[in-house]
């Protein structure tokens, strides 16, 4: 069937006969035309501009709406039908009454239809409908908005459907550009020149020519020794499989018992070895980064202001020994530094001069404590609570020493020589000792246990002895100064707050040899020129601290501590001798040697005659002067007196 343009003539066929088109009912049509319905928006302008024009190849001549608009769901077919009545039609307003009138209105314009002649030539112009009724058009289902609905859209929703419309643009374009990517390296296999063409200079670039092909290969089918072939070996793959899961398996459970026994003996030993009294934390290894458990070894809460090492060791334990080891933290960084050994102990000698030469003789010696020494079985080498009292042992001569050279700087005056880090020498007149930090090596330890025994052996270990003594009454001294109250603080005694090593024991050989050279003053200018005179030592009465001066602080502990410390009043009082040489007839003289420094002597001289009454009472710093004031005495009161007694007999 032939479309004709409007208001056009019958058209002749090839055989002469003049053909019209028909308008055919609908009901007696099988199948609707399958082309797409006119454009909505060309039907509106045909409708408003009245213009003729010609009908779109395809279209059926006869609109059936119930096949375009019975399926339609209403979101869609009210639009439909607001457009078809005008604009400015409202839903709201259709009522059934209007409806029926309507539709009885047409049927009377189908009616008139009907009785035209088949002849008369049907033209395709729109004809307007009574009542100023718009023929309804067919409308396209799935069209673009109305433009009602564009009149109510807003800005946002404009800028939303623009949006999703360039995105679905962006992403189309970029599809069909990789597709023809594709297919251009595709083709390069087989036409290059037309595929260069057509492919980006990126993929030029990027991508080899002619690497992309297709090609179909024939299916082979395997044969029997090839499908047995491929079972045999995906068999041994699974038998291979299984018995490396095995290995795995069984390596992983010894493993985990080696850790578990390991774990097992670590905390067992730590229970064994470690009491209450002992300070654990937990804490980082530096040399194999795990985690660790460090002890504190250092006597820091018993005083000690030692702060060139923290005293802190690792507990390790070692899998080749089966021991657990207190490792220092700081002794791998110590040794990284080039400052020697870690272990050093300190090692007091002894010089005696000799008179003849101007040089000295090793008179004495102090020997190795047992914790430096090798145990004798192994169970008591690996013993952790050794490991830990040596760690202790060494720390502890370390900070004597540190405080050694403190106080050394201020009695270089005194014959204290600073040698080096590591070495004090202090001279008399008669002997030098010499205290020095020695590295604890094997041929040290050698050495020391193949020395003969000497004089001054004993002198030696004592000194040491008394250096660690006077060690624990400082770190006595500075708990109990943390302990008191300001508001209860005593005044400090001389030299508390000072370091107090040298002085105490330099004290005591200064004082003997100053008694000696008192001894020889006396006899020189008094015993052996005043016949049958006498020396003879008065026993020296120390100042006693009262019983009320120590429960000043009302605090037991403070009070344990006093106690502690008086207990070395007697190591730490300043030396004081006191002399007294009878005169017959004459009277008598007393001397007293003391010291105000530990270092210094100062000889007191108190003359009294015969009648008891003082005649001088003085005091004297320099033997020189003792000597001519002694000669003065003797000249002028002891032997003039004697030789007026017989002058008058």
């Amino acid at each position: 069937m032939t479309n004709n343009l409007p208001n056009s003539p019958p058209q002749i066929s090839n055989d002469g006969i003049k053909r019209i088109p028909l308008a055919i009912d609908p009901n007696f049509m099988n199948k609707t035309s399958s082309a797409s319905p006119t454009n909505e928006s060309d039907a509106n302008d045909k409708i408003q501009n009245g213009s003729n024009q010609k009908a779109p190849s395809g279209q059926s001549l006869v609109n059936n709406p119930y096949e375009m608009f019975g399926s339609m769901p209403l979101d869609q077919l009210i639009p439909v039908i607001l457009q078809s009545r005008g604009i400015g039609s409202k839903f709201a307003d259709l009522s059934e009454s209007a409806l029926s009138e309507e539709i009885a209105n047409e049927a009377g314009d189908v009616k008139s239809v009907k009785n035209l002649d088949e002849d008369v030539v049907m033209e395709s112009s729109d004809f307007p409908a009574e009542n100023d009724q718009e023929i309804l058009k067919p409308q396209q289902i799935e069209g673009p908005v109305t433009r009602e609905v564009e009149d109510q859209m807003t800005q946002e929703q404009f800028q939303l459907l623009k949006n999703s419309t360039v995105q679905s643009l962006n992403l189309s374009l970029n599809e069909s550009s990789l597709a023809l990517e594709f297919v251009s390296l595709l083709l390069s296999s087989v036409r290059p020149s037309a595929a260069n063409a057509s492919m980006s200079p990126f993929l030029k670039n990027a991508v080899p020519a002619a690497s992309l092909n297709a090609e179909k290969i024939q299916y082979e089918k395997a044969t029997d020794s090839e499908i047995t072939e491929k079972k045999l070996t995906t068999r041994g793959w699974k038998l291979r499989s299984l018995e490396e899961s095995r290995v795995l398996l069984k390596d992983t459970h010894k493993a985990l018992e080696a850790s578990l026994r390991i774990e097992h003996n670590y905390w067992s030993k730590i229970s064994d070895y470690t009491s209450k009294r002992d300070v654990i934390f937990k804490m980082k290894d530096q040399e194999t980064g795990e985690k660790s458990l460090g002890l504190k070894y250092g006597y820091e809460d018993s005083g000690s202001t030692y702060k060139q090492e923290r005293g802190i060791a690792i507990l390790r334990y070692n899998v080749l020994k089966d021991a657990l080891e207190a490792i220092p933290a700081e002794k791998q960084q110590f040794e990284s530094m080039n400052n020697g050994p870690f272990e050093k102990f300190m090692r007091v000698r002894i010089f005696t001069r000799i008179q003849e030469e101007d040089d000295y003789i090793l008179s004495g010696e102090t020997a190795l404590d047992d914790l430096l020494v090798a145990a004798n079985n192994a169970g008591a080498e690996y013993d952790i609570r050794r490991q830990i009292s040596k760690l202790q042992f060494l720390i502890f001569e370390k900070e004597l020493m540190y405080h050694l050279k403190k106080e050394s700087e201020t009695l270089i005056s005194y014959g204290v020589t600073l040698e080096n880090e590591n070495k004090i020498t202090v001279e008399f007149p008669t002997e030098k000792i010499e205290f020095e930090m020695m590295n604890l090596t094997d041929e040290v330890i050698l050495n020391h246990q193949q020395d003969a025994p000497k004089t001054n052996d004993r002198k030696a270990a004592l000194i040491l002895i008394m250096l660690r003594m006077l060690l624990v009454v400082m770190f006595k001294k500075q708990i109990r100064k943390k302990l008191l109250m300001v508001a209860h603080s005593k005044a400090a005694a001389p030299f508390e707050s000072e370091v107090l090593l040298l002085r105490p024991i330099m004290g005591k050989f200064r004082h003997e040899n100053y008694l000696s050279l008192l001894h020889k003053v006396i006899k020189a200018y008094v015993l052996d020129v005043v016949e049958n005179s006498k020396m003879t030592e008065v026993p020296t009465n120390y100042p006693q601290k009262s019983a009320s001066a120590l429960r000043e602080t009302y605090d037991k502990h403070i009070m344990k501590l006093d106690e502690e410390i008086g207990l070395f009043d007697k190591i730490l009082q300043l030396p004081r001798i006191d002399l007294k040489v009878e005169l017959p007839n004459s009277g008598r003289i007393e001397f007293g040697l003391e010291s105000s420094n530990y270092c210094n002597a100062t000889t007191s001289v108190k003359y009294v005659d015969g009648s008891e009454a003082t005649i001088f009472d003085t005091r004297f710093s320099n033997f020189k002067e003792l000597e001519d004031f002694l000669h003065f005495i003797v000249s002028e009161y002891v032997t003039e007196g004697k030789e007026q007694d017989l002058n008058m007999e």
